[in-house]
């Protein structure tokens, strides 16, 4: 992220659209079985890529599910639904505890290696 980025993200009038888009999206999936972001973005009037970064920040919230995949415009998008059971608090991993979870051999090597620890 660039400077004129960050500062952009932390402007408070920035934060309330980002919200405001998130809980957009959220409830143009209410009434409906799917749609994809391209539908959602058609349906609340959002610009595609805004509505896209906010389906998927849903998405990895856990708000949100994929129910499936179609063809748009020549490209493959997904179909997203409202997630009936959602996590209520969802602590995503920092990036050390998720290789110690999934690849502790891959720790231990670079601890050898690099930190010169046994």
């Amino acid at each position: 992220m660039t400077t004129a980025s960050k500062e952009a993200y932390a402007k408070p009038e920035n934060q309330l659209s980002y919200w405001t888009h998130r809980n957009i999206c959220l409830n143009a999936l209410k009434n409906e079985f799917g749609m994809t972001f391209r539908e959602v973005a058609y349906k609340t009037r959002l610009k595609p890529d805004s509505c896209w970064k906010r389906m998927s920040e849903l998405n990895r919230d856990g708000k949100i599910k994929i129910i499936g995949e179609k063809m748009e415009n020549g490209n493959l998008n997904s179909i997203y639904a409202i997630n009936p059971e959602p996590e209520k608090f969802k602590k995503i991993p920092t990036f050390s505890q998720w290789v110690k979870e999934n690849y502790p051999d891959i720790l231990h090597k670079y601890n050898v290696l690099i930190k010169h620890e046994l």
